[in-house]
């Protein structure tokens, strides 16, 4: 039967992308992103839009009222996707620039989740899905606030699976690889003046942004595959996409030291490590 989708941070990407798949599933799509005249084209007449910010609790609470008017109480999922992305060394990223990927990336969700479950929990049904990425398990230099955010989504929906199991509400996790999306090329990029990371940050960006032009997925792809879990008859917790994705959990196995030594080595960062490391 067709569902009743709430999907965030659909202006573009794999939000994008999973709304116009889970609409060509035959699902009910609210697609929501920060501002709807930004409404890609992509989403045809069909999908339904709504803004929504994240950050902002009357934002939140306006956005969810507006979906269970307009479905009855109604919401058979919820994809949260909205994400966003800051580059830098840690030393040299503002407090500030911290804050504002971990309140979008996991207060956000936390928000958007609690607004959704009163009504599910009424229903005795439905789906939590969290777009997670792969960088959860290996962090990268330069990307330790997505990373921190990432793993602390990640932690979150563990216990969160536990808690809402017992009212019909199941919990999922998504875990990207590289995508051809804006979050990493546009993130805004944080280095000091006379910063001594100047030159490895501009090393390992280069280096960066040459990998995703050459392997880079459609995210077309990954939005087809988050799509597909709405209606899953097996929802498995933890869904990786992508080959990069797949061979990132191989990498997370490795002991800490030759984990480390290899996730330097991709990027070119010289490693002068304690022995004991």
């Amino acid at each position: 039967m067709p569902k009743t989708v709430l999907i965030t941070g659909c202006s573009g990407g794999i939000g994008l992308a999973t709304a116009v798949a889970a609409h060509a599933r035959g699902h009910r799509v609210f697609a929501t992103m920060r501002d709807p005249a930004r409404r890609p084209a992509a989403l045809g007449t069909a999908v339904e839009t709504l803004p929504l910010d994240v950050t902002d609790p009357a934002s939140v609470r306006d956005c969810v009222d507006s979906v269970l008017k307009a479905t009855d109480g109604r919401l058979d999922a919820v994809i949260n996707n909205a994400g966003t992305a800051s580059a830098g060394f840690f030393e040299d990223t503002p407090d500030e620039e911290v804050r504002r990927v971990m309140d979008t990336n996991f207060h956000g969700a936390l928000a958007v989740t609690r607004a959704v479950l009163p009504a599910m929990r009424a229903r005795r049904s439905g789906r939590v899905i969290l777009v997670s990425s792969i960088i959860a398990l290996n962090a990268q230099a330069t990307l330790s606030s997505y990373a921190a955010s990432k793993w602390a989504l990640e932690g979150w929906a563990e216990a969160l699976a536990l808690e809402l199991a017992p009212f019909g509400i199941r919990t999922a996790l998504v875990q990207p690889g590289a995508y051809r999306t804006a979050i990493f090329t546009s993130a805004p990029t944080s280095v000091r003046p006379g910063s001594p990371y100047t030159a490895l940050f501009t090393d390992i960006e280069a280096r960066f942004r040459a990998a995703v032009d050459q392997s880079a997925r459609d995210p077309r792809e990954a939005g087809a595959r988050i799509a597909a879990l709405v209606d899953a008859r097996r929802l498995k917790f933890r869904t990786r996409l992508g080959p990069d994705a797949k061979l990132g959990a191989l990498v997370a196995r490795l002991p800490a030291a030759p984990r480390h030594r290899l996730l330097s080595h991709l990027v070119g960062l010289p490693r002068k490590a304690d022995p004991d490391h």
